[in-house]
């Protein structure tokens, strides 16, 4: 009986170092999910600000243009 007890302790502490091991592995790769995200969102940034800069400078081009 000790013995099976033992052996359950074993195993019960074997899973639960396991469980640890994956949630710290999931807190990571959530945070890495998070780090991407805000490069994402920078991108997106840059992207719409480099749209707005083409529309300012396609008009100027326009204005020019018309003025010769």
């Amino acid at each position: 009986m000790k013995k099976a007890l033992t052996e359950m302790q074993m195993l019960n502490n074997k899973n639960l170092s396991t469980i640890y091991e994956k949630g710290d592995q999931n807190l990571s790769q959530m945070q890495q999910m998070e780090d991407l995200s805000q490069i994402i969102r920078m991108k997106d940034n840059e992207i719409e600000d480099l749209n707005t800069k083409i529309l300012d400078l396609t008009d100027q081009n326009r204005k020019l243009h018309l003025q010769a």
